[in-house]
């Protein structure tokens, strides 16, 4: 992620770990996900300005590691209802 002055900050989710932890510039938190198909809305605003303190401006890379598999990825400005979205995007 990238602040408005153009500095980068990296934020680090994972069920790995049970609490937040935040280092000058890196972010790694908590990521409770459950059996079957998950939708998972991360804040991202909201968790630069919560850990940096700073203003959220831009993502430079998203990248999902592991065993896990990722049908899509979308960047939204507002969050929406299950119901709001196109019948492909619900998560059934």
């Amino acid at each position: 992620m990238r602040d408005a002055e153009g500095k980068t900050y990296v934020v680090k989710l994972t069920n790995m770990q049970s609490s937040t932890v935040v280092q000058s510039a890196e972010c790694t938190a908590p990521l409770t996900l459950t059996l079957g198909w998950n939708n998972v809305s991360i804040d991202i605003p909201d968790i630069v300005h919560r850990a940096f303190g700073v203003k959220y401006d831009t993502t430079v890379r998203v990248q999902v590691q592991s065993t896990c598999r990722l049908w899509h990825a979308f960047f939204e400005e507002q969050l929406y209802a299950d119901a709001e979205l196109p019948y492909y995007l619900r998560v059934l």
